[in-house]
């Protein structure tokens, strides 16, 4: 999935400014995982920022980490190659605590909006809350309906909190009476 967050990762699309690479990786974070939050990706960016502030050995273990998630993987080590072991170099050999210290701050301050992802966000959330809405009423309407098609199969709920029949028991009551009255073999006649 960090794969598919990252734009660099995923398209090979880099940004020179924070604020529009942070974009793209919010708006990543909305569209492709399974659960999609805003402020989980508002609490992805805070925890960016903390690692940048940690200075050069933080963002190396984390390289490192991601470095060793990748290799895991069949296609996926094919970043290790592209980006990451590059980044490495550059963390060990280059990059200056001012820097990172910086971008840091940046990265913390950045503000990104709903509006500025281009996605319709309010739009969609106020739609998610009228189908959430409508779809209470229907569960209602739906539990009256269950109700009276249980009525009308029969079926009852029992003083054990399992469904009754009366299909159910009238073959109960049947394979009772079967098994009560002899059977009549051939060779008895």
């Amino acid at each position: 999935m960090i794969a598919k967050i990252s734009p660099m990762l995923s398209w090979l699309d880099t940004s020179e400014y924070p604020p529009k690479a942070l974009e793209s990786c919010f708006r990543r974070a909305l569209i492709f995982p399974y659960h999609r939050s805003f402020a989980l990706a508002e609490k992805c960016q805070k925890d960016a920022a903390k690692i940048l502030k940690h200075g050069r050995e933080a963002v190396t273990k984390v390289l490192l980490e991601l470095k060793a998630l990748f290799s895991r993987r069949d296609p996926f080590y094919l970043f290790n190659q592209l980006y990451i072991e590059d980044y490495l170099i550059w963390m060990q050999s280059r990059a200056s605590a001012e820097n990172l210290e910086q971008l840091a701050k940046n990265a913390k301050h950045i503000k990104i909006t709903k509006a500025s992802l281009g996605l319709d966000l309010d739009m969609l959330e106020k739609a998610a809350l009228l189908v959430m809405e409508d779809g209470e009423m229907e569960e209602d309407a739906d539990i009256t309906t269950m109700e009276e098609a249980m009525k009308q199969l029969g079926i009852e709920l029992g003083a054990d909190g399992e469904f009754h029949s009366e299909l159910e028991r009238e073959m109960i009551e049947n394979m009772e009476n079967q098994e009560r009255t002899p059977q009549v073999g051939i060779t008895e006649l």
